[in-house]
């Protein structure tokens, strides 16, 4: 539910916009404050960018569930508070301020006079009725699980005041328990009340069947979707690129009052591969780049020195706030659901796991081997005392042993006591050279240290998406492990709250589903994977920062020991542009954490072009 911001700026409204407004005239903007842009840049150009396997499956937010279709979400749609990445600060957006009442009551004064891009005033009923959607299991919201604690919800309501009698520009929120940040629970994605009102009425196939990719075009440009936010979509081409349009009635606004984004257009082309995004950059096709490993930052570095290319590099800046893994897959109802289940075997699989290769192999030495779930760049929760299962083939194959599978078949791989030889399929997304890169290693060692029969398939990213949400009427799920990532985290939530909770929607090596299980027993939730729950639990409650901190570092040791996914790499972050864009953080002249986000805060609306 927590939504990562970009920066935030005004809105100018026009003569349109403003004809629909009732008693509202002046619209309240969103701020960007210099530390995180210069003001008064060029207005104009389209900044370019490539993205391989970019293509949204939805622009619904109730449907989306992967980054593909969120990130673009994100930049049409808003939330009531968003979350500053480069301070990690979470800040009031469609609100403009809250009000603490006690520990349990928080007041939301929504920002006035914002239109939605349908002309419809922005108001409370939009958040209500989002909330109503996002809580209402029958919707099967993406974000559902931010709205209740520990099975106690949250309630959202309007609140009339003085000012505002009808309570059409004030929220309450009432929390079951005091929490660490009753601000980021109210991050959850706000809709339009003109496009889903009527749909509800209707039932939640009618709320989950619109915003499809084919319906992914805004009102303003002859479409469908309804938007907010500082950019709304203009077209898409699926497979090929979508462009973002700069919102004429855009609520944020630079230091000095100009209405952002600078930028016209965003236009992002969708391709094949990450190589791909490189041999385009180098060519001058984009504006920006994110080198993946140290040979492509030499490329880059190299294309600079001899005149090709006029621009920055920047090797190694910091660590990512994204771990890759290998998630295996409890939901499975034979032999390999029982030995993925086990915790010796995944313990295995880490003693096979060579870090150390992936980190020089996929990374040209930029980054460092994980073995837990936080990675060193939330430097506050980071526990780098976690108990380590290195690579150590001699140990991995005495654990193998132990439990089981000593015997070998004709093939030599190893068979179960019923005589079945233990094999897997591991897929990373295809098109992810560093995942297909790991997953490789990781296949052949496990094969010829392990003698186990393990192959990495790479699949398309939506594919792959499926196959790790989709469960079955029996509750399985078709797959056997998965290389994947996991971003974000904050000073708040290092680690989303449906990552840990046993019922939240990113618990994705065990979605135990009760109401799935066809007479079928399902796995068991194990006590290990309760004391997460719990120690999530607490942790979100806990309001002291140095006891939540305990907190997360015991869940770490707790998560490193059990090894719900496997650990491969923490990749260091790499960043490249041309001279043809102005204010990314770089640029700055006092900047804040310098490289969070590549281009600064709340995903950069504060970026111009030096001659658009």
């Amino acid at each position: 539910m927590r939504k990562t911001i970009l920066f935030l700026g005004l809105t100018l409204l026009t003569a349109t916009a403003v004809s629909a407004l009732a008693d509202v005239t002046t619209p309240t903007p969103f701020v960007i404050d210099a530390r995180f842009g210069v003001p008064g840049q060029a207005y104009g150009g389209t900044r370019r960018v490539l993205a391989f396997q970019a293509d949204p499956r939805t622009c619904n937010p109730f449907v989306a569930e992967e980054s593909t279709s969120r990130d673009i979400i994100a930049f049409f749609l808003e939330a009531l508070t968003a979350r500053n990445n480069v301070t990690f600060e979470i800040v009031p957006l469609l609100a403009e301020s809250i009000e603490k009442i006690d520990d349990l009551t928080f007041v939301y004064h929504l920002r006035r006079g914002l239109v939605w891009s349908d002309g419809t005033q922005f108001n409370a009923d939009d958040v209500i009725l989002s909330y109503l959607i996002h809580s209402d299991p029958q919707y099967d919201s993406f974000e559902k699980d931010g709205f209740d604690i520990d099975g106690a919800p949250i309630i959202y309501e309007k609140f009339p005041t003085a000012d505002d009698p009808e309570g059409l520009y004030t929220i309450v929120q009432r929390l079951p328990v005091p929490v660490a940040s009753p601000e980021e629970t109210a991050s959850f994605t706000i809709v339009p009340r003109s496009v889903f009102g009527p749909l509800v009425a209707q039932g939640s196939e009618a709320v989950r069947s619109v915003w499809t990719v084919a319906d992914c075009t805004d009102v303003l440009f002859g479409g469908q979707l309804v938007g907010i936010g500082a950019y709304l979509m203009k077209e898409i081409r699926p497979g090929e690129s979508y462009t973002l349009a700069r919102n004429p009635n855009s609520f944020y606004v630079d230091a000095d009052g100009n209405q952002l984004p600078y930028l016209d257009q965003i236009t992002v082309t969708i391709t094949a591969d990450q190589s791909a995004n490189l041999a385009g950059f180098l060519a001058g096709e984009a504006d920006t780049f994110g080198p993946r490993n140290a040979d492509e930052v030499a490329q880059v570095q190299d294309a600079i020195d001899q005149g090709r290319l006029d621009g920055a590099v920047y090797p190694a800046a910091t660590t990512t706030q994204t771990s890759q893994f290998v998630i295996f897959n409890f939901n499975r109802f034979d032999y390999l659901g029982e030995l993925f289940r086990t915790t010796l075997f995944r313990r295995a699989m880490s003693h096979l796991t060579d870090r150390e290769t992936m980190v020089e192999t996929c990374l040209g030495g930029l980054g460092q081997a994980a073995f837990g779930p936080i990675t060193p760049a939330l430097t506050t929760f980071y526990n780098p005392d976690v108990p380590r299962f290195e690579f150590n083939p001699e140990e991995a194959n005495r654990l193998l042993d132990m439990i089981g599978l000593s015997q070998r078949g004709p093939n030599g791989f190893r068979m179960n006591a019923q005589g079945q030889e233990i094999g897997f399929v591991v897929s990373p997304n295809s098109g992810n050279l560093v995942r297909e890169c790991t997953s490789q290693i990781f296949a052949e060692d496990v094969t010829n240290e392990g003698h186990l029969n393990v192959s990495s398939v790479p699949i398309n990213f939506n594919t792959l998406v499926e196959q790790l949400t989709g469960v079955a009427d029996d509750g399985s799920r078709s797959f056997d492990a998965i290389v994947i990532g996991l971003g974000g985290g904050s000073t708040i939530t290092p680690i989303s709250t449906n990552v840990y909770r046993v019922d939240g929607g990113l618990h994705a090596w065990n979605q135990n589903r009760e109401d799935l299980n066809g007479g079928l027993p399902q796995p068991q939730v194990f006590a290990w994977e309760l004391q997460l729950d719990d120690i999530q639990s607490r942790q979100d409650q806990e309001q002291d920062l140095a006891r939540r901190v305990e907190l997360v570092r015991q869940a770490q040791v707790i998560f490193a020991e059990q090894m719900p996914f496997v650990p491969f790499v923490w990749s260091a972050l790499n960043f490249a542009r041309l001279n043809t864009i102005a204010n990314t953080q770089d640029l700055l002249p006092d900047p804040i954490n310098f490289f969070s986000g590549l281009l600064g805060a709340y995903g950069g609306y504060q970026i111009a072009l030096v001659n658009p």
